[in-house]
C-alpha cells in the first residue's frame, strides 16, 4: 500500500479536491487498521522465534492451538 501523503500548506490552502482526496485516503487505511475493542478475525498467526524461526499458529473450531513451521 502506498504511503499517504496529505497536501501540504507551503504552497497556501489545499483545493476542495485535493483535501477530499486526502480525507478519502485516511478513510481507506484507518478501515484497514485493526481497531481497539474488536476482535480480530485472522486465518492464522505468524510468530518469531528466538532463533529467528517462524511459526504458524492456529486455532480449531473447538479452539485447540496448534502450530506448524512458517513456509
Amino acid at each position: 500500500m502506498p504511503s499517504l501523503r496529505l497536501p501540504r500548506a507551503a504552497r497556501g490552502a489545499p483545493t476542495p479536491q485535493e483535501f477530499n482526496s486526502a480525507m478519502e485516503q485516511l478513510e481507506r487505511a484507518d478501515q484497514a487498521n485493526l481497531k481497539t475493542g474488536t476482535t480480530p478475525a485472522l486465518p492464522a498467526l505468524v510468530l518469531t522465534a528466538a532463533d529467528g524461526s517462524a511459526w504458524t499458529v492456529t486455532v480449531s473450531a473447538t479452539g485447540v492451538l496448534s502450530t506448524v513451521p512458517a513456509r
